[in-house]
């Protein structure tokens, strides 16, 4: 619940200036049932505020915004040199009214330049009430004591004169005044927030305000990039307050950060240098309803000067940081067992899984945290090993918050110690605040845009009967962006995978799922969010990789394979297209080759069979225009398409060395004098000529006229190419060659290096299944920062999302897929 106080400071910041002495005396004036009060120096800057920052101006449509513009519509005419105050009270059963207070100077109201307006007068306790029609606006003013008042409600201005006549003060804000600064000032009163904003909010379980603190007295600072609060929380003594928890508990620097992943959602912490003074404001806390038990594992809780909770995946993780890592171990040691290994990091079995919720409740509510893991000086507590598996992955991808420099820019504004700390990313605000607010207004909740306002924070720091409290909301800096890589998601399948993770793409939201078949031969379908979405099993293996098609040429995508004895053509919910599949009696021994000539979605399927090439069309009948039958020897190779110019070539190659170089009737096109001695490898279209290597290691170039061209690349036998028309990639032993530069790697047992064109980027990919690394490089042979990262199989690389950054998937355990985002 700790992560919506900023949520809601965030939304009541509309805007505000600076405060001077005059603003102690406006404070008597003002309603003592008000939920909020600005403190305003100049009425123009605090309009000109508004309309400048970035955030409020990206968010003109939201409602509490629109309600701020009917305000500031009443005021505009109001033309004061003067200090002033704005408050916000309830009025009637949905709705609340604002008062505005200054000194009275000549011309405050300035109506000259008005066609449509009307004033009347009425008296009301010996003082004189003026109606104002401006426009379309009414406002209703008095003035006591050389102090105008106006509003929106005449309640309001009756009940003004009423305290003025009966001498009732606002004592409470004048001694919440007197705490804040120079500048920027608000007021928020909790008990009266929520009844105020009950029509904004009316979830109000989601805005545990009133439980955090009685009074806010919050100077805020707001320009063009950022929204930012200090000030201090107050309580009252006689009902005891969540902060209340923290008296006499010196604030410890906070470390959750540093192993908070990039995918997490936000983190929340808290920290104490003495357990015993903790527990006993707890006692105090729940004295009213319950007495709390002895905690069962003392010596691990005063091991301890953090604990928190890191949100990731709709998963809580409770995290702490032990200051003796040798005395926290001891402490635990009765109550594990052993559960599992992940990339070396030990996993236990916890036998008591509710220690936090009766050690912290209610600043840890979560049970049933059944598993731990250790990382360095920290320890980790989740309901199940997957989220536990998810933050060590992150961890040793370095996929870490603290290390973003837009985390960096928004801590330099907080304190290193606290008492509590809040940091949600801005995703998160995002999608709970339509949760929050009345369902009225929630399409224009769904429509808020943080843009590259990242990140929002609230601290608090107690100190003496106080806390100190630090809030903001930062646009990240040109420099200030996420520089690491997230693993978004762990999918575990039910066996091994078979074959390596490939993407295809989601014609219903044009995003990217996943396709992977497992050891079992369960063929899957997972969505770019790590949702399994259905399995199929096929009864056989898949041979090599599946293809995108489109096979009605509508946009709408199907999945083209072969297995052993069958071609198959799969729609996107797992059905086998029309007429598909195909069933062979002879075994299929190459992957399936699908060519589009003309880029035209007419596609051709070929099927290899030992020394045989199969042609079919999209509606699974044979291609009889197709003459070549069969090679001299076994096909080697799966069929390749090669356009140079205008002109097709299709390449089939047999173990004989024979090189078939066709027409796309099936009749040889180029003719190739000599046998070719090839490496294991396949031919590419390289320098506008079919390249390939031989056993030697050297580069063959083959042009349309046949002529063959052999170079010196100095490759062992054992290497592997890869290649574009303009990038040729090489990889032997522990050295990566692209276009000509060699960059070497540490030794391993590397995958075939991949190449990718995206975004008009050369992208060239290897993966050491030895040490579990996935290196990403550009085209200039420089990795990619933040890599390598764990991985075990090729990857496939693109956008799968909606938003600018790409990701990747790749197999991570025997039996899981990981999605990575690479912002």
């Amino acid at each position: 619940m700790k992560k919506y106080l900023f949520l809601l400071i965030g939304i009541t910041i509309l805007g505000c200036t600076k405060k001077t002495s005059q603003s102690e005396t406006l404070a008597h004036y003002a309603p003592k049932d008000a939920a909020i009060v600005f403190s305003i120096k100049s009425l123009d800057i605090f309009t000109s505020n508004l309309q400048n920052n970035e955030f409020i101006y990206d968010n003109s449509d939201f409602h509490l915004n629109q309600d701020t513009k009917e305000v500031l519509q009443n005021l505009k005419y109001i033309k004061t040199p003067n200090s002033a105050l704005l408050s916000f009270s309830k009025i009637g059963q949905n709705e609340f009214g604002f008062t505005f207070i200054t000194k009275d100077s000549p011309n405050l109201i300035q109506t000259d330049s008005i066609a449509n307006k009307t004033i009347e007068s009425q008296d009301y306790s010996n003082k004189t009430i003026k109606k104002l029609t401006l426009e379309n606006s009414v406002s209703y003013a008095t003035t006591l004591d050389s102090i105008f008042i106006a509003s929106n409600s005449k309640l309001l201005i009756e009940n003004a004169i009423r305290n003025y006549s009966n001498n009732i003060k606002n004592q409470d804000l004048k001694e919440l005044i007197d705490t804040s600064g120079d500048g920027t000032s608000v007021f928020i009163n909790t008990t009266y927030f929520n009844t105020a904003f009950n029509d904004y909010f009316s979830n109000t379980k989601n805005l545990p305000i009133e439980k955090f603190t009685t009074n806010l007295s919050l100077d805020l600072e707001i320009s063009q990039k950022t929204l930012q609060l200090n000030g201090v929380a107050i309580t009252n003594d006689s009902i005891p307050k969540i902060l209340d928890i923290f008296k006499g508990v010196e604030p410890q620097e906070t470390h959750i950060a540093k192993i908070t992943p990039l995918s997490a959602t936000g983190f929340y912490s808290f920290t104490y240098n003495s357990f015993e003074i903790l527990r006993e404001n707890l006692k105090t806390y729940h004295a009213k309803d319950r007495a709390l038990n002895p905690v069962s594992n003392e010596a691990f809780f005063n091991s301890l000067n953090e604990v928190g909770v890191i949100y990731n995946n709709d998963q809580s993780i409770v995290i702490v940081h032990s200051l003796d890592p040798d005395v926290t171990e001891q402490a635990l040691i009765s109550q594990q067992d052993e559960e599992k290994s992940y990339r070396d990091v030990t996993i236990f079995k916890l036998s008591s899984s509710n220690i936090f919720t009766e050690a912290f409740n209610p600043l840890i509510t979560i049970k049933e945290l059944n598993y731990y893991t250790r990382i360095k000086d920290y320890y980790l507590f989740a309901k199940d090993t997957e989220a536990l598996e998810n933050i060590i992955a992150n961890y040793q991808n370095k996929s870490i918050l603290g290390e973003q420099d837009y985390y960096i820019d928004v801590s330099k504004s907080l304190s290193d110690e606290s008492s509590i700390l809040m940091v949600t990313n801005t995703d998160e605000l995002k999608n709970k605040l339509p949760n929050i607010v009345d369902s009225k207004f929630k399409s224009s909740a769904e429509k808020v845009k943080f843009k590259d306002h990242k990140l929002a924070a609230l601290q608090f720091i107690y100190e003496r009967n106080f806390a100190h409290v630090h809030a903001i909301i930062e646009k990240a800096g040109a420099k200030s962006s996420s520089n690491g890589i997230s693993q978004v998601a762990t999918v575990k399948l039910d066996a091994s995978l078979q074959n390596t993770p490939k993407l295809f793409k989601n014609h219903t939201n044009k995003t990217r799922d996943i396709v992977v078949q497992d050891v079992s031969n369960t063929l899957y379908l997972i969505s770019n969010k790590g949702k399994i979405k259905w399995k199929k099993n096929l009864g056989a293996a898949i041979l090599g990789d599946i293809t995108e098609v489109d096979l009605y040429r509508n946009g709408k995508y199907q999945l083209a394979f072969t297995t052993q004895d069958k071609l198959y053509v799969l729609d996107r919910n797992g059905k086998e297209v029309e007429s598909f599949p195909i069933e062979f009696k002879d075994p299929i021994t190459q992957p399936l080759a699908v060519f589009d000539y003309d880029r035209n979605r007419k596609y051709r399927f070929l099927v290899t069979q030992g020394n045989s090439v199969l042609m079919y069309n999209k509606d699974a009948k044979r291609v009889t225009g197709f003459k070549f039958d069969k090679a001299d020897k076994t096909i080697v190779t799966q069929p390749k398409h090669i356009r140079i110019g205008s002109r097709d070539y299709i390449l089939v190659m047999s173990n004989s060395g024979k090189l078939n170089i066709l027409s796309r009737t099936g009749t040889e096109r180029v003719s190739i004098k000599t046998n070719l001695d090839i490496s294991d490898n396949n031919w590419y279209k390289y320098e506008n000529t079919f390249a390939n290597t031989n056993e030697n290691g050297e580069l063959m170039q083959i042009s349309e006229k046949g002529k063959l061209n052999i170079t010196k690349l100095g490759l062992p036998q054992d290497h592997y190419i890869e290649s574009t028309n303009k990038t040729f990639v090489s990889l032997a032993e522990n050295k990566l060659t692209i276009k000509g530069k060699t960059i070497e790697l540490d030794f391993g047992l590397y995958t075939r290096p991949q190449i990718f064109y995206i975004n008009n980027k050369i992208y060239v990919s290897v993966t050491d299944t030895q040490s579990h690394k996935v290196y990403l490089f550009d085209s200039n042979g420089i990795l990619r920062p933040n890599f390598p990262v764990y991985g075990n199989s090729q990857i496939d690389f693109e956008n799968m999302d909606s938003d600018n950054n790409l990701e990747f998937v790749v197999k991570g355990e025997e039996d899981s897929v990981l999605i990575y985002k690479v912002n």
